[in-house]
């Protein structure tokens, strides 16, 4: 049984910092979805608003459509117009220890190459100098997506920070 199957994901779009982030999360007991969390947006289609785990940062909309062919599982097209920008990070401290899955759905709702992010999960930095832009082939809207090992040890749930490195955020 390959890692996807026997670990579940937090699926939380997670945008940081004019990105689409999906952040999908599940622990290696059950492969069902646990968490399905629209950042910087409200509730739509049985995903929740991010307000109740998130902390700083700010909620910022943009229209338009994202393209997310071949992405298995991709979020609804509402989802990715929406974003949390700025320094910011998450909490989920009811999640209990565990393996899990962080899976980051993002897409850069602008042309910009400028503008990097640092991400770190459970105190350690997974994810360093990420440009969406540059990730997805120099093309705004495009999705682009991260799966991220992680595991829990701490007792105080999943704690996801998003930095800006560089560029107008």
């Amino acid at each position: 049984m390959s890692r996807s199957q026997t670990t579940p994901h937090l699926f939380c779009p997670v945008l940081f910092c004019f990105f689409a982030g999906m952040l999908s999360l599940g622990s290696a007991q059950a492969a069902d979805v646990h968490l399905k969390i629209n950042a910087g947006g409200s509730a739509v289609s049985g995903w929740q608003a991010d307000t109740s785990f998130a902390k700083g940062g700010k909620a910022f909309p943009f229209a338009g459509d994202h393209d997310a062919d071949g992405i298995v599982a991709a979020a609804p097209n509402e989802i990715y117009q929406t974003v949390r920008h700025l320094d910011h990070r998450y909490s989920f401290s009811d999640l209990p220890n565990g393996d899990y899955v962080v899976r980051l759905h993002f897409t850069d709702g602008f042309h910009s190459r400028d503008r990097s992010m640092q991400y770190r999960i459970e105190g350690k930095t997974v994810i360093d100098k990420l440009s969406i832009y540059e990730e997805a082939g120099d093309r705004a809207r495009t999705v682009v997506v991260k799966d991220i090992p992680v595991r829990v040890s701490d007792g105080n749930g999943l704690q996801i920070e998003c930095r800006k490195e560089s560029g107008n955020d």
